[in-house]
């Protein structure tokens, strides 16, 4: 079910036209709102006053990662594994508590895992090779090496 919020705006002419007995459906084309939105806030004591609906979390269940450690035993023992791999395998367990639904959330905080507390990465300096940048001369005199060629 979705939340319909209108605007000030909206609800002063809702109120307005309904003072003024023009019907619920009118009063909803007035205002530009559905009929459903007209009728709740018309019946609301104080119509100005919008509710607020609870925030729900989509019909799924919000999965406590620090507290189900399972994942980052998989993290340190086979860290080769992709997270896919890894919540494929934990889903499988009974007690896992992970649903493969989750895969993206699971995929991101296995990234965040190992950036932090992974293998660390080895260190390397690139050598970039540009031609022409150094000027490369050993002064070597070929004249006195004496291979028959008389030098100018």
């Amino acid at each position: 079910m979705a939340v319909s919020m209108i605007n000030r705006r909206q609800i002063n002419q809702l109120v307005y036209e309904r003072n003024r007995r023009v019907s619920i459906s009118m009063c909803a084309i007035k205002a530009g709102v559905s009929r459903n939105t007209a009728r709740k806030y018309l019946r609301q004591a104080d119509p100005s006053k919008q509710e607020k609906q609870p925030h729900t979390t989509g019909g799924r269940e919000r999965i406590r990662w620090k507290q189900s450690g399972a994942w980052r035993v998989g993290c340190e023992n086979a860290p080769e594994l992709q997270a896919k791999a890894l919540l494929e395998h934990l889903a499988e367990r009974p007690g896992g508590g992970i649903e493969e639904k989750v895969l993206r959330t699971f995929q991101r905080r296995v990234r965040q895992w190992r950036l932090e507390h992974g293998k660390e990465k080895e260190v390397f300096f690139s050598q970039e090779a540009r031609p022409g940048a150094v000027l490369a001369v050993d002064w070597t005199d070929m004249r006195d090496l004496g291979g028959g060629a008389s030098a100018g």
